[in-house]
């Protein structure tokens, strides 16, 4: 990925002379525009990858690819093997819309039980480093593993003001949303009704289980080189 960041040069430049071209302090007025670039740069480069990932997850025999998947949505293999059932995928994106077809299919039951199986943000699980090795990454990702004692505490009463009134975990994607972000969804979805969080939290399990296959993918197409 070193290259498309501009350096080595292998991008800018004149034919024969490629030069780096990262303009971080000579031109600041291109400095959004060109890691734009990048990124789309990137995204076609993973996207690529992912698509070699699908190709991979289709041939697996069925009870390997729901090892793999068993845990897209914490401690729910149903989810996995929901999923198995809808291949072939033609594309990541037809993976992740058959995981949405999977979690909307699930009974109202299943649904809080996938919720209460999720370990609370920063909690006892946490400490003990017991978490799941996926729960472990994306709590460590948004920085819960270095709030200071003060926010630890407050986000500990307020993780169980919320299990005392809805009787299941809360639940945020950690990826995409940072420590000071999550206590603040924490203050807001307080204020919900049992309803309206059911539906909320298993919104959050998809953004959660979207990611977590995507990075099956992915580990799917490097393993392909190998």
């Amino acid at each position: 990925m070193a290259a498309f960041h501009g350096f080595p040069g292998t991008i800018c430049g004149s034919a024969g002379r490629p030069e780096a071209c990262c303009p971080h302090m000579e031109d600041v007025a291109m400095f959004l525009p060109w890691h734009r670039l990048l990124m789309a740069q990137m995204e076609e480069v993973l996207g690529v990858q992912a698509m070699e990932g699908v190709v991979r997850a289709n041939l697996l025999p069925r009870h390997q690819f729901i090892e793999l998947f068993a845990n897209v949505v914490e401690h729910c293999r149903e989810v996995g093997e929901r999923l198995a059932l809808l291949r072939p995928f033609s594309s990541p994106e037809g993976l992740v819309q058959g995981l949405a077809m999977a979690l909307e299919g699930l009974e109202v039951q299943i649904q809080e039980g996938v919720l209460e199986g999720h370990p609370d943000l920063a909690g006892r699980l946490a400490d003990a480093n017991l978490l799941t090795p996926e729960s472990t990454r994306e709590q460590r990702a948004c920085g819960l593993d270095r709030l200071t004692a003060e926010e630890k505490g407050r986000l500990k009463e307020h993780n169980d003001r919320y299990r005392a009134k809805f009787g299941f975990t809360f639940i945020i994607c950690a990826r995409e949303n940072k420590a000071a972000a999550i206590l603040t969804g924490l203050d807001n979805r307080l204020g919900n009704n049992r309803e309206e969080e059911i539906i909320v939290g298993m919104k959050e399990v998809g953004k959660i289980g979207r990611l977590r296959s995507l990075d099956i993918l992915q580990s799917l197409a490097t393993q392909a080189k190998l």
